[in-house]
C-alpha cells in the first residue's frame, strides 16, 4: 500500500521479545484508539503471542490485508532512511528535485544514529498515527475516497485490497489542526505535537526561505518533493484546512530535520 511500510509497525518480533515476546501486547495500543483496540479484543482474550489476519486465513480474527496490525505508534520514516532522501531544498528551488529515492543509490536504507540529530528536542522519534487527542468529529475518517490511495475506503469484508475495520478507517493525526498527537521525541523527551503550532513553524521556517508564494514550492518543516507533493501524508483527506505531514516527511531527515521549532 502506498505511504504505509515498516515504519507503521514497531511492534516486530525483534522488538517485541522486549515485551512479553507478544507482537499484540496492549502496550502497544493506546485506549484512546478504540477503532483499532475494538478490532483487537478477541486476540488480547486469545492471550497468544500472535493474532492471524485474513490475509492469510479468511475466517482469522482480523480483517485487514496484512500479516501484522500495525501499532498505534508510528516511527517516523525520515528517521529510517539516509538523510540525504530527504534533502534540504535550496533557497528558491524545486522541492522535487531535493528529493532523493532511497532505490537510487546505494546507502539509501542506511539509517542515521541517534547521535546525528541536530535538533534532538525538535524531531519526533515515535509518535500516535491516529487524531487520537481532541478528536472533535467522528472516529471514521470521512474523506478517504478523496486521495489517489484509496484503500481506506471500505469495500466488504474479505476484500485484500482494501484496509478498514468494518467499513470504518480513523483520521491519521494530521485530519485537523486540533490534533495532538503524543510523541516521544529523539532527545527520548515525550510531549504533545500540536499540529496547529507545527503548521505554523512550517510557515515561518518557508517564509524565512522565501518559498510562501506556492504550496507546491513550500520549503518549510516537511518536504512537498516526494511522489505525494503539497498532499504529503493524506492532507487530501483532512477534516478541516490542517496542512502538515511532519513527521512523516520531515525535511533534512534526522540529521537536520524539525518537527518543531523551539520556543521559549
Amino acid at each position: 500500500f502506498p505511504r504505509t511500510g515498516a515504519w507503521r509497525t514497531p511492534n516486530t518480533r525483534q522488538i517485541a521479545e522486549y515485551m512479553e515476546d507478544k507482537c499484540y501486547h496492549k502496550a502497544y495500543w493506546a485506549p484512546k484508539d478504540r477503532v483499532i483496540t475494538r478490532e483487537l479484543q478477541q486476540c488480547w482474550d486469545a492471550d497468544g503471542t500472535m493474532c492471524s489476519t485474513s490475509l492469510i486465513d479468511p475466517q482469522a480474527a482480523l480483517d485487514i490485508p496484512l500479516l501484522l496490525q500495525p501499532s498505534t505508534y508510528s516511527w517516523s520514516p525520515a528517521n529510517m532512511m539516509n538523510c540525504y532522501v530527504f534533502d534540504t531544498p535550496a533557497d528558491g528551488a524545486n522541492p522535487s528535485e531535493f528529493f532523493n529515492d532511497p532505490m537510487s543509490f546505494a546507502a539509501g536504507f542506511r539509517a542515521p544514529t541517534m547521535s546525528q540529530a541536530k535538533y534532538s528536542s525538535q524531531k519526533t522519534y515515535l509518535m500516535e498515527t491516529h487524531w487520537l487527542q481532541n478528536l472533535t468529529t467522528g472516529e471514521c475518517g470521512a474523506n478517504w475516497g478523496d486521495s489517489s490511495a484509496t484503500y481506506h475506503v471500505a469495500a466488504g469484508d474479505g476484500n485484500d485490497s482494501t484496509w478498514s475495520y468494518d467499513g470504518c478507517y480513523p483520521h491519521y493525526f494530521n485530519a485537523s489542526w486540533r490534533s495532538m498527537p503524543v510523541a516521544s521525541m529523539c532527545d527520548g523527551s515525550v510531549t504533545g505535537v500540536s499540529a496547529e503550532v507545527a503548521e505554523k513553524h512550517d510557515y515561518v521556517v518557508a517564509g524565512q526561505r522565501g518559498s510562501t508564494g506556492d504550496t507546491a514550492q513550500y520549503n518549510g518543516l516537511w518536504h512537498r518533493g516526494t511522489p505525494s507533493g503539497a498532499n504529503g501524508f493524506f492532507i487530501e483527506c483532512r477534516s478541516d484546512w490542517a496542512q502538515w505531514s511532519g513527521h512523516v516527511l520531515t525535511t533534512g531527515g534526522m540529521c537536520e530535520g524539525r518537527d518543531l521549532l523551539a520556543e521559549d
